[in-house]
């Protein structure tokens, strides 16, 4: 959920979420960002947080019997490097205390953002499947790429047998590249992130050294390249799942469809 920027426009918020709560006879989990505060000691290095700021939240809370979850991590959620917030939380109704799990929300590092994201974990799930090798377009992108593919191809034949000898060949070097590389690609950037959470926790201080923006700089830099790689890969194991479930007369290719004309039909101008 978001919460408007200002107190009277926030309100349509408190009275939905009311309506709701009526209807819900649930486990309910309210989670994201408030724009609002709950308490005094929400806000640092700002303006001192007034009654009319903590009033509505506290308010709505309190009518539709809600409590917030323990957070870890940071202790604010936002900050625009000199003011930090409280601003961003999780709430839940007294259903979800009964019959969910006991959890905390993780308060994450910014990275990129001004905001800190919030995690809940409900479920770990393990997947020991053997991975097959997939070509994706990073491997075009790295800088030898083309070189490799060359020096792969080492049968000039243009008979069948030459062809498939040469694509084992290059198949083989691209699983070497893939495996040096771009192996376990997510470790890699939750590295990368780790790293960055280090150096922009030792940059709250106001006597920061110099030499730790500019580390900063160079492993956000880094960060985004490999993230951009990340989210290409996962483009693209999305496609190769809508390819195996689309194709198979499942209801999986049935409810997408139907899903797919019934956007196209609400974008579509009436007369």
């Amino acid at each position: 959920m978001y919460g408007l920027h200002t107190i009277a426009h926030r309100y349509h918020l408190w009275a939905a979420l009311k309506e709701l709560k009526e209807q819900m006879n649930m486990p309910w989990l309210i989670m994201g960002d408030f724009n609002a505060m709950m308490d005094m000691d929400d806000r640092v290095n700002g303006t001192i947080v007034q009654d009319n700021e903590v009033k509505d939240l506290r308010d709505f809370m309190e009518d539709c019997k809600i409590t917030e979850l323990p957070t870890v991590g940071r202790p604010y959620t936002w900050t625009n490097s000199h003011v930090y917030s409280r601003i961003d939380r999780a709430i839940l109704n007294a259903e979800w205390m009964i019959d969910m799990l006991h959890i905390q929300v993780q308060v994450m590092d910014p990275h990129f953002s001004d905001h800190s994201p919030l995690s809940i974990e409900v479920e770990i799930t393990m997947d020991n499947k053997k991975k097959p090798f997939k070509f994706y377009n990073c491997l075009a992108e790295y800088p030898n790429f083309a070189q490799l593919v060359q020096e792969g191809w080492q049968n000039r034949s243009v008979d069948m047998k030459g062809i498939w000898y040469n694509l084992k060949i290059v198949k083989a070097t691209l699983k070497g590249l893939n495996r040096k590389e771009f192996a376990d690609i997510t470790t890699h950037v939750k590295t990368m992130r780790d790293e960055l959470a280090t150096i922009q926790a030792a940059m709250r201080n106001t006597t920061t050294n110099v030499d730790v923006f500019e580390a900063e700089k160079a492993i956000r830099q880094k960060l985004e390249k490999w993230s951009m790689i990340e989210k290409s890969i996962f483009k693209k194991r999305s496609r190769v799942q809508w390819l195996k479930l689309g194709d198979s007369n499942t209801t999986f290719f049935f409810c997408q469809h139907e899903r797919e004309n019934l956007t196209k039909s609400n974008q579509a101008p009436h007369s």
